[in-house]
């Protein structure tokens, strides 16, 4: 895959191409003033970078579209799953750029990776 000349990282997260962001993980978990695990994130991912919950859509393409170009690092294993964090520049609706570390998990027996979190680096 690639986009404007990038190649994919050679070690990109398993098959990003097929990675799910469950809208509920962005609007309601991550970008939620009001969700008790959620707020901190989205308070710093609101006052650093400008998103807002309405801004759900435009943070979870930027979260795809920036995916293979970045470095999966290996996390826990378990009989659960694999994780794996992703760090990788978003810009906001404010126009800033930072690192965003965005964490995934492949689930045993399954082969996409699923969306877990995303927090200001």
């Amino acid at each position: 895959m690639s986009q404007s000349g990038r190649t994919a990282h050679s070690k990109a997260l398993p098959n990003y191409h097929r990675a799910v962001i469950p809208r509920a993980k962005i609007e309601g978990y991550v970008l939620d003033l009001l969700h008790p695990r959620g707020r901190n994130k989205a308070i710093v991912l609101r006052s650093a970078l400008g998103f807002e919950q309405l801004d759900w859509e435009m943070l979870r393409n930027s979260i795809i579209t920036e995916l293979p170009y970045h470095e999966a690092i290996t996390g826990k294993t378990d009989q659960y799953c694999k994780r794996y964090n992703v760090i990788m520049p978003i810009t906001g609706p404010n126009g800033r750029t930072l690192d965003v570390t965005t964490a995934w998990k492949i689930e045993t027996g399954e082969d996409y990776p699923s969306f877990v979190t995303a927090k200001v680096k």
